[in-house]
């Protein structure tokens, strides 16, 4: 075994004995994100990266009743967790290439949110209330996933909408946890 195969083995088992062991159905899925490990492939995804869409096995701890969606914008990528109705079935048709993504829209929130589903960084956007191919006006901060970081404690004082927008932004993962 290589390397890099030992390496992500042992990433794989730390992150598994962290979500709980097999106690949940936590587990991670192909693309290397928490979740269920069941990918169904959907056809005509044209998504970077897509495998389809994780379903069932209950998630990382805390995801329910809910989907999680990863944007990729250069390097970085951030992951949302989603639980309006509305919006869900927007970032559903997107997926499915039923409609075009242009903009994502929610407010900053502190932590890494529901069942640590952003935990690469210190903040979350609130997937409670966000927009889809609404621009957030003049409020929202445009500008990229680390310089949210970087601006965060800003962006949290004036609960400031973040948007991202495409073509700078794509959809690359979608999981249905409802």
């Amino acid at each position: 075994m290589g390397t890099r195969a030992l390496l992500a083995a042992a990433l794989m088992l730390v992150l598994f004995t962290a979500c709980g062991g097999g106690s949940g159905g936590a587990g991670i899925d192909a693309t290397g994100g928490l979740g269920a490990v069941d990918t169904v492939p959907i056809p005509g995804q044209g998504g970077p990266g897509a495998g389809g869409v994780v379903t069932g096995g209950g998630g990382a701890v805390g995801l329910r009743n809910g989907i999680l969606v990863r944007f990729v914008q250069g390097a970085d990528h951030l992951q949302v967790w989603v639980t309006e109705d509305k919006v869900i079935k927007k970032l559903i048709a997107i997926w499915e290439g039923r409609d075009v993504f242009t903009d994502f829209s929610a407010q900053v929130m502190k932590g890494s949110g529901t069942g640590d589903h952003n935990h690469h960084w210190t903040w979350h956007l609130n997937g409670a209330a966000p927009t889809v191919n609404i621009p957030a006006g003049a409020l929202a901060f445009r500008g990229t996933i680390q310089e949210v970081e970087d601006r965060r404690d800003v962006l949290l004082a004036g609960s400031r909408q973040y948007e991202l927008i495409s073509p700078e932004t794509v959809l690359t993962q979608l999981h249905d946890y409802r």
